[in-house]
């Protein structure tokens, strides 16, 4: 079964296996388009640095399936991830639960985070909000309990998955809003547009929750913001080793997050912050990576998951500033996408005339049947468009980048499962 939106399923077979979401640990739920991803890894090295035990749930996984699980900053061991999955697989057939792979993998993250006693979660929503399978995380009347969602964050949001989400931000920010829980204060990005934060403020305000909207504050330094916090004081954005000035956003909604929660921990400090923030690592996102090829050589490339118009913006603002020694210097892309996504405007939003483009595609995705790639030929049918030179495909990643010419700056981007089939193959 593909993505089917709805609760029903997941809140049956997490019946079934004693509610694992309601044993003892916290949950920081996070939603939105881009950004969720960092700011989970964010929070979630905060909590290592402090020595408080958490998990963190994101999706998609980057290499294996159960890397989208993770205990203290670590990946869950693979035999536990299948003992957990096999447990909840199980179950579901017995029980003729019908639940989909995403549910399943939801309710085994659940069911690990039991197992391994984490204090806290970090739980990215898979898709919108309202009716994601991680929406079974509900806040805890009782503040006896050392269970629930304690704070919910809500990142940019942009125009992706409209087919299930809405056509418009509004519809879109509506699904991502319905995270908010009664009396759980909410972290907003304050980058978004006014409909976005209208909707988020107001459905906030009609659940008794305090809304903080982040915006770091501009220094004369270029790339550089303060960010205020309640329990941290100011944060420096350049204390962030993930790329992109869009990051000082991320990390605002991080910090603030944890700064709303900071009285259910009282062991963590300022300095774990600032020291947990500094070793946060998002593989995947604006990542420089050695890449080794067949002919002995290695040669540095941009890799990047950006697969929405707002990342595809973010993508060329850092290409341009930092890949391009001019607006005439040509950049080699090499890029696949995902079936159903119009890449059209993102490809309009980042190629230029002088560039090359090498389209390829992805294999299939372990644990996620539904997804596959676009033909090379109809992404390059879309690039020769826009580009002046003739596009060339290639079948997969690895020779796509064989084909490349070492004297251009090079960028992969396009979709996290081509991102993941070059970081599979380096890592081999």
């Amino acid at each position: 079964m593909g993505i089917d939106l709805g609760l029903k399923r997941v809140s049956r077979l997490l019946a079934l296996l004693g509610d694992p979401h309601k044993s003892n640990w916290y949950s920081i739920h996070v939603a939105g388009t881009n950004g969720k991803g960092s700011v989970c890894a964010y929070i979630s090295s905060v909590f290592s640095e402090a020595r408080i035990s958490n998990g963190r749930f994101t999706s998609p996984h980057l290499l294996d399936r159960w890397d989208s699980i993770s205990i203290n900053g670590r990946a869950v061991n693979e035999s536990l991830f299948q003992e957990v999955e096999g447990v909840v697989r199980e179950t579901d057939k017995s029980h003729e639960v019908g639940a989909t792979e995403f549910e399943m993998l939801t309710v085994t993250a659940f069911e690990i985070f039991r197992r391994e006693r984490v204090r806290v979660a970090v739980v990215e929503v898979g898709l919108g909000g309202r009716l994601d399978a991680t929406n079974v995380l509900v806040a805890n009347e009782d503040e006896n309990d050392n269970w629930g969602v304690i704070s919910s964050v809500i990142t940019k949001i942009g125009l992706d998955h409209q087919g299930f989400l809405g056509s418009t931000l509004g519809k879109i920010a509506k699904e991502k809003a319905g995270i908010i829980k009664p009396f759980i204060p909410v972290v907003v990005d304050g980058s978004n547009a006014p409909e976005v934060l209208e909707v988020v403020t107001s459905t906030a305000e009609n659940n008794n929750a305090h809304v903080e909207i982040v915006v770091p504050q501009p220094t004369r330094v270029p790339g550089e913001s303060l960010i205020k916090t309640s329990n941290f004081g100011i944060i420096n954005s350049k204390i962030t080793p993930l790329k992109g000035n869009y990051q000082a956003n991320n990390l605002g909604c991080a910090v603030n997050a944890l700064s709303s929660v900071a009285h259910f921990f009282p062991d963590l400090t300022r300095d774990h912050v600032l020291k947990g923030i500094g070793k946060t690592n998002w593989p995947g996102r604006l990542q420089v990576l050695d890449i080794s090829l067949d002919k002995d050589r290695d040669i540095p490339v941009l890799l990047d998951g950006a697969h929405n118009d707002e990342a595809a913006e973010k993508l060329r603002e850092y290409i341009d500033t930092t890949s391009r020694k001019s607006p005439d210097s040509p950049v080699t892309f090499v890029v696949a996408f995902t079936q159903g996504k119009d890449f059209n405007s993102i490809l309009q939003r980042v190629l230029k005339p002088q560039d090359t483009v090498i389209a390829t595609e992805f294999g299939k995705v372990d644990g996620m049947p539904w997804i596959s790639s676009h033909t090379s030929q109809e992404v390059a049918d879309v690039a020769q468009a826009v580009v002046s030179s003739q596009v060339q495909q290639s079948s997969n990643v690895r020779e796509a980048v064989n084909l490349v010419d070492i004297t251009d700056r090079i960028v992969i981007f396009g979709s996290l499962y081509l991102v993941s089939e070059v970081l599979r193959w380096q890592r081999r």
